[in-house]
């Protein structure tokens, strides 16, 4: 998750997108993963009030299709 999210920020191997950069460091920083609240942190940096709202329905629905669709 960590490494997709990061992907999706820098725009490395596909094209840059910060929604998805930020759901993908926000479902994994919920695991656990240290680097991953990190990478949030810093989208969040970059991202207006109702794009963190976006990206966090984004990600509750990414959950509830057991990460499918993404």
């Amino acid at each position: 998750m960590n490494m997709l999210a990061s992907s999706y920020f820098y725009g490395e191997i596909i094209e840059g997108n910060i929604y998805y950069a930020y759901v993908w460091w926000d479902m994994s920083a919920k695991l656990g993963n240290e680097d991953a609240e990190r990478g949030r942190l810093e989208a969040l940096e970059y991202m207006k009030p109702e794009q963190v709202v976006k990206a966090q329905k984004m990600a509750q629905e990414c959950v509830k299709q057991d990460y499918k669709n993404c």
